[in-house]
């Protein structure tokens, strides 16, 4: 299996609308992290074959954090993610 954008599009759609606003780039990386994990966990098999990274505010996934924040482009991605100002980019305070 390989990794999908459409697929990760479809799986933060998920966690984007269910957030009230919109959900930082981060968090919503790091949802799907967890989510991905938890599922190789049950499943022996992940929901996105992409790449775990450590980051300083916790683990990502890595391929789908460069499509959040647009440093890849997709027509599988696009094609869901049209109105990106449901993902935040900008930093929190403190941060």
């Amino acid at each position: 299996m390989r990794y999908h954008p459409r697929k990760a599009a479809q799986v933060a759609a998920f966690f984007v609308l269910r957030e009230v606003g919109a959900i930082h780039a981060l968090k919503l990386s790091n949802l799907l992290y967890l989510a991905d994990r938890e599922h190789l966990n049950r499943h022996d098999m992940p929901i996105l074959f992409d790449i775990f990274v450590s980051m300083p505010h916790g683990p990502v996934t890595s391929l789908t954090l460069n499509y959040i924040g647009g440093m890849e482009n997709d027509p599988g991605w696009m094609r869901i993610h049209r109105e990106p100002r449901r993902i935040s980019c900008r930093r929190r305070r403190g941060s």
